[in-house]
């Protein structure tokens, strides 16, 4: 991590160009209910929801179920019935079914002390119950798992100690540990019918029923008798939530919206307090899926769910990135559906449009400008980085943050200690190049801790000298929106490149040819920064700009580089990375930033001899003998700028010296050769020297005779 100068101990921000007036702050954030787009929905999109429909689970079933009717007729205990003696007094008491005291037109009814080893058979002269009684009977388990509401029916005489022998019903999720629903004690007189209803089990797998009875060790009674029991479940069917969201553009045009949280809320008039059922978010078509809900609310009348949804500036791009739209009070913006009452089973298409004339749509293109910003990355980046979180302050009409009255115009704010935001002013709201500008300031404070800005940089402007790493941290936050928006022009209004009306630079257009005073160049001004940069990631050749890096290399070194306080600092881990320099530094060139060096002759050319009417071909290899900084042998061009007479024959064949003399020729020539990068060259004389051709002469054959 980069470490901080003595500025860091001031609070950081980075102001648009013009300072717009304050309004009044208007502090509401809900807007007004958001209608169903059935009525401007193009056909594709419903034939659309049509096809996801047929991947949606829409299983409907509802009604009262009968899980038990028990009249202890026959062999009890039977099926999912079971008894135990619980008192641990060294007896084995437990319920029984006995002909005694039956409930009509029942012939058998349970009892506590019928059955067990140690159990009794009621008659009319030993028809009491024990002391020290504990022992229950249980039914189950059963399922709610498809269920709201349990309810336990049944008859019952009893007559027991008043406050201290009772008889209770209880519900068990474990069948060892049992909550009870009621107890009776004392006399009844008569048979009683008891009507039990909890919804607390709704949703359980599992589930066990209990009648326990208990006794003290004083008096006895003939206790309670129970009979003609009836458990049944309200079963309900399932619900299914799906749609698409759609919201009106800068342009006015329909526009999906991706990447969105939505909640599922249960409407709750009586309690008035709403419960949050689940929360999805709609995918990159704009289209959300809650799974499958039992169509089931405790606190309504009916037991039927009254739904709408919200749909929330905010979104979780992973653990570390959430990107949201608040207000001055960190409240996200939300905007909530009708309701829908007494909603039916089955699958429903919650389809919603946020309209152009509500004037809290604007933050939702904040939204989508931050989640572009941050999936450009992700996309353009080999591995994917993750730019991380980003969080704009946006109050409806306010031009002006008003914690600070004097601040105005967007801007990105970090202090040391304290999460960044940005605030978008009213007036820039328009332009989605300035909200991609700040975020790309808060993606470089998230890569380094620091984002290389001071407040020497105060009322910056596109076109004007600023100190150098305030031009760094400007031209890549004026260059980040045109990558990501994908045109060439920074644009103050809509855009692009003023088609609609406002002021916008269109940076590929102003190179070299715009001259200072309105143009100043160099690596201190903010609008040359971003161009540089901008030609380097482009694929569009003008001028020196022959450069189609793409964005990947620039963010690397945004993200991991290790010395870009400043453009140059920027140019350096360039160079450092092993990128390409010679189409770089050209690219740098045509936006009137000069960190080119001249390619240079390393050794001296040699002069040459050549023999008269003798042509030499490739008799001096020019890349042996030159050098530069920033190009490849093969990017740099060799050429004679002067040779002393045509008739030695010098020439440059690509990076290869000829001399074809004329013949008969014999002199001395000089010649000049250059070598240039494209941007700067240098020189170097040789001289060749054209010796003659000496002919040979032989004396003619001359035969003598000789006589003896």
């Amino acid at each position: 991590m980069k470490q901080l100068n003595s500025l860091a101990f001031f609070a950081l921000l980075s102001l648009s160009l013009y300072l717009p007036i304050r309004d009044e702050i208007n502090p509401a954030i809900q807007g007004s209910p958001i209608r169903n787009i059935s009525s401007i929905t193009p056909n594709y999109v419903e034939d659309t929801l049509q096809t996801k429909s047929s991947e949606i689970n829409t299983e409907t079933s509802n009604g009262w179920q009968v899980i038990l009717d028990e009249n202890f007729e026959g062999i009890w205990p039977s099926d999912a019935w079971s008894v135990i003696d619980i008192s641990r007094d060294g007896y084995d008491r437990e319920w029984g079914a006995d002909q005694y005291r039956p409930h009509s037109p029942s012939t058998r009814a349970a009892w506590p002390a019928r059955g067990g080893r140690n159990g009794r058979d009621p008659t009319l002269k030993n028809n009491d119950y024990f002391n020290n009684m504990d022992t229950r009977m249980i039914y189950g388990p059963f399922n709610l798992s498809d269920a709201g509401p349990l309810e336990i029916s049944f008859w019952m005489w009893w007559e027991t100690e008043p406050d201290y022998d009772n008889i209770f019903v209880e519900v068990s999720r474990d069948n060892l540990t049992f909550d009870e629903l009621g107890r009776w004690n004392g006399t009844s007189g008569s048979w009683q019918q008891i009507t039990i209803s909890t919804d607390a089990y709704a949703g359980d797998g599992s589930v066990w029923v209990s009648w326990r009875f208990t006794s003290n060790a004083s008096k006895v009674f003939d206790g309670p008798w129970v009979d003609d029991i009836t458990v049944k479940k309200l079963t309900f069917g399932y619900v299914t939530v799906h749609g698409y969201i759609y919201y009106s553009d800068r342009y006015g045009n329909n526009t999906f919206s991706p990447y969105t949280t939505i909640e599922l809320w249960e409407h709750d008039p009586i309690n008035e307090h709403d419960d949050l059922l689940i929360t999805a978010n709609t995918d990159e078509n704009g289209y959300f899926l809650f799974p499958a809900i039992m169509n089931f609310d405790p606190d309504d009348n009916n037991y039927i769910f009254d739904l709408y949804i919200t749909i929330k500036t905010t979104y979780a791009d992973s653990e570390s990135s959430i990107h949201k739209v608040t207000n001055f009070y960190d409240q996200t913006y939300q905007w909530t559906s009708e309701t829908w009452w007494d909603i039916s089973d089955g699958e429903h298409a919650f389809t919603q449009y946020i309209p152009a004339e509500n004037p809290i749509t604007r933050a939702i293109w904040v939204f989508q400008d931050l989640r572009n910003a941050w999936e450009y990355i992700r996309s353009n980046t080999f591995p994917p980085i993750d730019a991380g979180s980003v969080k704009v302050k946006y109050q409806i009409g306010e031009n002006c943050y008003t914690n600070w009255p004097s601040v105005c115009g967007s801007f990105f704010y970090s202090d040391m200690g304290t999460d960044p935001f940005i605030f978008i002013s009213e007036e820039y709201i328009i332009s989605s190049d300035t909200i991609v500008h700040e975020t790309g300031h808060n993606f470089m404070y998230n890569a380094n801790g620091f984002w290389w800005w001071f407040p020497t940089c105060w009322g910056h402007s596109m076109y004007s000298e600023i100190d150098a790493n305030c031009a760094w941290s400007e031209g890549w936050a004026d260059y980040f929106p045109l990558a990501v928006n994908n045109d060439p022009c920074y644009d103050f209004g809509r855009g692009s490149c003023g088609a609609y009306p406002g002021f916008f630079y269109n940076l590929e257009l102003i190179d070299r040819n715009y001259l200072p005073p309105n143009y100043p160049w160099g690596d201190l001004v903010e609008g040359r920064v971003a161009g540089a940069l901008y030609d380097l990631f482009g694929s569009s050749d003008d001028g020196y700009d022959s450069a189609d890096f793409g964005f990947d290399p620039i963010a690397d070194i945004i993200y991991y580089g290790t010395t870009e306080e400043s453009f140059y600092g920027f140019w350096l881990s360039w160079k450092d990375n092993g990128y390409n320099h010679h189409n770089a530094v050209r690219a740098i060139y045509q936006n009137t930033i000069i960190y080119n060096w001249a390619p240079y002759f390393s050794t001296l050319l040699p002069d040459l001899q050549v023999t008269e009417g003798n042509p030499r071909f490739h008799v001096i290899d020019l890349w042996d003998y030159t050098d530069d900084f920033e190009s490849q042998d093969a990017e740099l061009t060799y050429e004679l700028t002067y040779v002393s007479t045509p008739l030695c024959g010098i020439e440059v064949d690509d990076h290869w010296i000829n001399v074809i003399p004329e013949p008969d020729w014999i002199f001395t020539c000089t010649a000049i050769v250059r070598v240039s990068d494209s941007l700067m060259y240098s020189e170097d004389t040789f001289q060749v020297n054209t010796i003659p051709v000496v002919d040979t002469k032989y004396l003619p054959i001359t035969y003598f005779m000789f006589s003896d």
